[in-house]
């Protein structure tokens, strides 16, 4: 699931506008089952704040990624925080500012790469990739390589959006590979994905409901 969050840095031009939402999602992993992934944005106290949560089974993982907006299109980490549970098992991070001094966390990296794929359709296309980077969950900065085509707008739950299809894998291997279908209108949410992790495990995500809190300033 790490391969579909990541962040984005390109030259100048006008995002779109931030909105807090909460989307919910149809989750399937191949040979695990299948459940429900939530990604909400919210903004509190000059911060906003992007937060994902999944279950499938007895497997659960959330992770929440603190950030401000820096210029047009980027966003400066402030915090990141997680955990994941199977079977009585237990792990959880935290880094700090610090710690994601050179590149964003996933969450808010997702957030940055959202409102950057208006200009990036124009540059990274199938002949020629970009790279972006982002921080995991040990402080590590890892970079994707990925392109931008063209796509036929679709109906979502807020109504008829233009689309691109988005293919992201590691930096210069096969595998995890994402192929996702994501709108300019729509920063950080995914309107569906297929992840191939490995030669035998695939994730899939398909967006079941949208809501936009216009009212939140």
């Amino acid at each position: 699931m790490s391969a579909l969050l990541f962040a984005l840095a390109l030259p100048s031009e006008a995002a779109p506008a931030l909105t807090p939402f909460k989307a919910q999602y149809a989750l399937s992993v191949d040979g695990v089952g299948s459940g429900q992934l939530t990604h909400w944005l919210t903004r509190r106290d000059g911060q906003l704040e992007s937060h994902m949560r999944a279950r499938i089974n007895a497997i659960t993982g959330e992770e929440t990624g603190v950030f401000t907006l820096d210029g047009q299109q980027g966003v400066t980490a402030q915090r990141y925080r997680g955990g994941y549970h199977l079977m009585g098992l237990s792990r959880y991070f935290q880094l700090d500012a610090e710690d994601l001094a050179r590149a964003p966390d996933r969450q808010s990296a997702l957030i940055a790469f959202g409102r950057s794929i208006g200009p990036a359709k124009k540059h990274c296309t199938p002949k020629t990739p970009c790279t972006l980077d982002y921080t995991d969950q040990s402080g590590t900065v890892r970079t994707l390589d990925y392109t931008l085509s063209p796509h036929a707008p679709i109906k979502t739950p807020v109504g008829k959006v233009a689309t691109l299809e988005l293919t992201l894998t590691a930096h210069g291997a096969a595998l995890p590979r994402l192929h996702a279908l994501v709108s300019p209108a729509l920063p950080g949410v995914l309107l569906r994905a297929t992840l191939d992790a490995s030669a035998s495990i695939t994730a899939r995500i398909e967006l079941e409901s949208l809501t936009l809190d216009h009212k939140t300033p």
